[in-house]
């Protein structure tokens, strides 16, 4: 090979190496000696992945490395699927009247969660005629959460709910499915204020399947009057152990009262009405306690009336564990079907007192008693002695009032 040749390849090699270099992303200009080629080598990236030191994020937005290498200066951060944001505690005092919605800012958060706007709406047709003066202040005592969806909910820690102090009636859809559907948190009710119910609605479901309330203190409401006002109202709170209605003497209404009222609450134990002496209205106390699976003892020592067409119709289905119900003082029943099938499925209920009925106590039904003790083996029903010739033929009495092997006695005092 000539000298030539030789040149001719080295000039060949050069410029496959210059190449080379720039192949890989450093630029090697035209004037560059090949005594800069090692240099130029340096800088072609070794294909490590780059590293950047650890660094907390919390927001979106461009952050600088630490130390890395291989060119890397910043990196895009986009912050997605942390803890949802939650607003410190507020209370608010809204005027019931105008109340339609209002803004919550709050005092910290992050994620560009700068307020949260509430609808209270609601409370314009609910709570403006609580009581007929203007301002209700309501605090919203349980501390709001604001979900990942930004939704304004009650927590779920442990509260109680209460009415003002001055709150002494409901008016007509006042709290209407207000707790509808549970809410686990709310343990106690009180609405010891209230001596009367008598809007439509009023209560209609407003406790329905609250989970983990115990208590409920209604001990100064001496009347139930409206439509439905109090239908549902602790329908499957299964926690409920605690009722007071202490003061309670009528219920009464165009219909469904108090219907169902403590439906499928399996963990109450008693219930008493000590001054309760009306039952009266289209199914008044309908279903009222279908189902209380631990419900042992129902008192109603001062009840004389029950009257209009299924009062209490159903009013203890299924109530397995029932053992003791006093009527002591029952003097009327008076309406159609007014007690049809009120104690079916009490399969503990071994006897029924009734001696204080007399021969004017049931109008011009004979069907009072239909089916009541279906689902009942061997109870053993209590009448006044002069009653015999009054009723001993109904049909409900001769076929023991649907019950099996019952004992119909007419062996109590006389009544007059």
């Amino acid at each position: 090979m000539t000298i030539s040749d030789q040149l001719n390849k080295v000039k060949r090699i050069k410029a496959d190496i210059k190449q080379a270099i720039i192949d890989k992303g450093v630029t090697v200009s035209e004037q560059e000696s090949f005594s800069t080629y090692p240099s130029k080598i340096s800088l072609i990236p070794t294909g490590v992945e780059p590293v950047l030191e650890d660094i907390t994020v919390t927001v979106n937005g461009t952050y600088s490395a630490g130390s890395g290498y291989d060119g890397l200066g910043i990196v895009e951060v986009n912050v997605e699927g942390h803890d949802e944001p939650i607003l410190q505690d507020k209370t608010l005092e809204v005027d019931a009247t105008t109340a339609t919605e209002t803004v919550i800012e709050p005092d910290s958060g992050y994620d560009g969660l700068s307020s949260v706007t509430v609808d209270l709406s609601y409370i314009d047709d609910r709570l403006d005629t609580v009581l007929g003066s203007g301002t209700v202040p309501i605090n919203y005592g349980p501390n709001r959460e604001v979900s990942a969806q930004g939704v304004y909910q009650l927590p779920s820690q442990s509260f109680s709910f209460s009415l003002p102090s001055n709150a002494v009636n409901l008016a007509d859809y006042a709290l209407y499915c207000a707790f509808y559907g549970g809410r686990s948190g709310l343990t106690s009710v009180d609405f010891s204020s209230l001596t009367t119910l008598s809007g439509a609605d009023a209560m209609q479901s407003t406790f329905y399947n609250c989970d983990n309330l115990t208590s409920v203190d209604l001990s100064n409401l001496t009347t139930i009057s409206g439509v439905r006002s109090m239908n549902n109202a602790f329908n499957d709170c299964s926690s409920l152990t605690s009722v007071d209605l202490s003061s309670l003497t009528t219920v009464t209404g165009l219909g469904s009262a108090m219907a169902r009222a403590f439906r499928y609450c399996s963990s109450l134990n008693s219930i008493s009405f000590p001054s309760l002496t009306t039952v009266s209205g289209s199914s008044a106390m309908n279903e009222v306690f279908y189902a209380c699976a631990s419900l042992t003892s129902a008192s109603f020592p001062s009840l004389t009336t029950i009257s209009g067409s299924s009062a209490m119709n159903s009013a203890f289905h299924s109530c397995s564990r029932l053992t003791s119900v006093d009527l002591s003082s029952l003097t009327t029943i008076n309406g159609d079907s007014a007690m049809k099938v009120a104690f079916p499925n009490c399969t503990s209920l071994t006897s029924l007192s009734f001696p204080s009925l007399n021969s004017n106590s049931f109008g011009s039904y004979t069907n009072q008693f239909n089916s009541m003790l279906s689902g009942v083996t061997g109870c053993t029903v209590h009448f006044p002695s002069n009653l015999q010739s009054v009723i001993g033929a109904w049909a409900d009495v001769t076929a023991g009032f649907g019950g099996t092997n019952t004992t119909v006695l007419f062996d109590l005092p006389a009544t007059t």
